[in-house]
């Protein structure tokens, strides 16, 4: 299974479990399509299970260090991160 699947994946679990809003469900569609673009330029190929349970710390910060880059704030990078924290505990 790819990381395009796993979210779908989760993003269906934390609508319909999780009873969160279509506001939450679309900011975090976006912050983690953003992550999983990042590794795939990241790691050359697009992550499957195996890559995401590999992920390292460094690689978590590489993406943060590229979304400030790019201009996110502090406020939003913090919001990508418990997106992208609450879908690597999902899987």
């Amino acid at each position: 299974m790819g990381g395009a699947e796993a979210l779908s994946g989760w993003l269906a679990t934390l609508a319909q479990e999780r009873r969160a809003s279509d506001n939450t469900v679309e900011a975090y569609r976006a912050d983690l399509a953003l992550f999983l673009a990042f590794l795939g330029r990241h790691l050359g190929e697009e992550p499957d299970l195996a890559a995401l349970a590999a992920l390292r710390p460094a690689d978590l910060r590489a993406f943060l260090a590229e979304r400030a880059r790019e201009g996110d704030g502090n406020a939003t990078r913090a919001r990508r991160l418990a997106a992208i924290r609450g879908f690597l505990r999902h899987l």
